[in-house]
């Protein structure tokens, strides 16, 4: 999955005039990784031409926010101003923006290839998390469902059903 994110990162990077972008690879280590996320994928990175310059490793973030949150700061020492370009997985693309703009941060989600077994269970996850980061939208989405069915139940009670 770490391949299909910085595949379509290199091509976004390509597709640019000068100046070209800041890459941030991030991410921390996990129990189970023998070094961090955004050290791995910068690795890569290099390995396919980018040069170390235009790479700013990010090695501490546990989540979604920490990654959006550590990562503006890197880019925001070398670039006070501009859009950020998020690069992950398809799936996750949307929650991304979404914490992004929750963030107040500007910035454009983009989505790289997921092998499609993975698809159906990484849709249904982000699914359920954007529901938990967004509780109380969700809430209010609701309440207008709720009060028409609780008013049918009161109307069908009263008609005696």
């Amino acid at each position: 999955m770490l391949r299909g994110r910085l595949d379509k990162a290199i091509a976004l990077y390509a597709s640019q005039a000068e100046p070209r972008l800041l890459m941030v690879p991030t991410g921390g280590q996990g129990h189970d990784e023998q070094e961090p996320e955004g050290v791995s994928m910068a690795r890569y990175l290099g390995e396919q031409g980018i040069p170390a310059s235009q790479i700013l490793i990010e090695d501490r973030a546990k989540d979604t926010v920490e990654n959006l949150d550590f990562s503006n700061a890197l880019v925001r020492e070398r670039q006070p101003e501009g859009q950020l370009w998020l690069v992950t997985s398809d799936y996750h693309a949307p929650r991304a923006a979404l914490a992004s703009r929750q963030m107040g941060l500007e910035a454009r989600a983009f989505g790289g290839k997921t092998a499609a077994y993975y698809r159906p269970s990484a849709f249904l996850r982000e699914c359920v998390a954007i529901a938990r980061d967004q509780l109380k939208l969700m809430i209010l989405l609701a309440l207008p469902f709720a009060a028409g069915l609780a008013g049918m139940i009161f109307l069908a009670t009263r008609a005696g059903f």
